[in-house]
């Protein structure tokens, strides 16, 4: 806390009289980052339809990790279990809540015979479809740079995704049933490294140049 404050500028004492532990401050801190993480679906939580409302919150929830690689890398891709939670977060509450924003959509496709008849854990297809699109952005983020693999473009990527994971939880009518249905804007494509390698190469000596060599000596 003391080297927080003197980076910050305040000293120690201010800090304890905000917050009384650092605990209490990295709680704070959590609970504000998931909350921006919420709003940004506030677009598809107004759409009615509880698949589609699905469909869009797989893509947003790509679309924020490409757009905030950073701070998705601190809320999904590092532990966070020994930091309380629930300071300015409450928990179910789907205004404030991702997941149960996530779950209570299920819930409504479930009251709907949205999904397959096999299907019928809500908790188990809200889990399944988090760990799907949160695979496509991770590996996105983690090793989308690497030009080993031939890259796809991310939209397609992220667009077949989606519709694969509702075409295996509600069957093949429901992942067709909107074709005109919002695409994804386009998202960042990897950079390949090959390009700047290219321009750090040397350039060969054109055969003027060349030539004009061999006269001098």
């Amino acid at each position: 806390m003391r080297k927080l404050a003197s980076q910050i500028g305040y000293t120690a004492t201010a800090i304890y009289f905000h917050f009384p532990d650092r605990e209490a401050l990295l709680s704070e801190v959590v609970d504000r980052q998931f909350l921006k993480f919420r709003s940004s679906f506030e677009q598809a939580a107004a759409i009615a339809d509880p698949i589609e409302r699905l469909r869009a919150m797989g893509l947003a929830f790509v679309q924020f990790a490409v757009e905030h690689p950073a701070l998705y890398h601190k809320l999904f891709l590092i532990p966070l279990d020994n930091i309380p939670k629930g300071r300015f977060v409450e928990k179910g509450n789907p205004s404030q809540d991702c997941y149960a924003l996530l779950h209570s959509t299920v819930v409504a496709g479930l009251q709907q015979n949205r999904f397959l008849p096999q299907h019928r854990n809500s908790q188990l297809i809200a889990q399944v479809f988090f760990a799907g699109v949160h695979g496509l952005a991770a590996l996105h983020l983690v090793k989308g740079n690497d030009d080993w693999f031939e890259w796809t473009d991310l939209s397609e990527r992220a667009q077949v995704m989606v519709d694969g994971l509702i075409n295996g939880l509600c069957g093949p009518s429901e992942a067709l049933a909107n074709t005109t249905a919002t695409k994804p804007k386009k998202l960042p494509q990897p950079k390949s490294t090959k390009s700047s390698t290219a321009k750090n190469k040397p350039a060969k000596p054109t055969t003027d140049s060349s030539k004009s060599a061999r006269r001098r000596r």
